[in-house]
């Protein structure tokens, strides 16, 4: 997904759309591209709005891969919107779905074969994210202190924006309509699919913010 205005990059993103922006010398979506292919990934395709002709232009130059397909965006479609254009794809049976503003080390195959073995619709990536809250927390009732936690660690699980999808469930979404995939989520468990979340462990940093970027240049080789 690839698509996205990158507006908390602002102002590098005026002129570089999001997935062009370089991690030590790498654009984040060749990173992607270059990580899928390492697990035999079979076809990739990238959405494209904002921007989209400089993404198409740079990834011909760098990604001679007849492969590599491009769904446009007319108008925002949101981080699943788009998927609607693969709905008539022949020989897709589950369609890993990555944001381009991440960097990831999980392992495809055991993401893949979790998803097979649980019999998942959506399986998420889920990663841990903990919060030190540098005081001392009070949980009270009224006016009276219940307990107070001297600086409290909070962990949380969180979406990191991976995805494995089966083609089944894209018979959910509209054509033309704006739809992120916390939505198409929302939608396959009011409609009884299986969603599993799979706990992932290996290094993962999500890139939407200035600060994110210079923790992925100095975290990322």
């Amino acid at each position: 997904m690839a698509g996205g205005i990158g507006k908390r990059l602002r102002p590098l993103t005026y002129y570089t759309p999001k997935p062009l922006i370089e991690i030590n010398g790498s654009a984040m979506i060749s990173r992607i591209i270059n990580y899928a292919k390492s697990y035999d990934v079979r076809n990739i395709y990238i959405s494209l709005k904002y921007k989209g002709n400089l993404i198409k232009k740079f990834i011909e130059s760098k990604h001679n891969d007849e492969n590599i397909f491009y769904i446009r965006e007319n108008k925002p479609l949101g981080t699943a919107g788009s998927l609607y254009q693969l709905k008539n794809k022949k020989n897709i049976e589950n369609i890993l779905l990555v944001n381009a503003d991440i960097s990831t080390s999980v392992d495809f195959n055991y993401f893949y074969d979790f998803h097979k073995k649980n019999k998942s619709d959506i399986s998420i990536c889920s990663s841990i994210y903990e919060i030190n809250i540098p005081y001392g927390v009070i949980e009270n009732k009224e006016n009276q202190v219940k307990k107070i936690t001297e600086k409290p660690k909070l962990s949380f699980l969180i979406n990191s924006g991976i995805y494995l999808i089966n083609k089944k469930i894209l018979k959910l979404i509209k054509n033309k309509t704006f739809l992120n995939a916390t939505d198409l989520i929302s939608k396959a468990k009011l409609k009884k699919y299986r969603v599993n979340h799979y706990p992932m462990y290996e290094d993962w940093i999500d890139i939407g913010s200035k600060d994110d970027l210079l923790k992925a240049r100095k975290k990322i080789r």
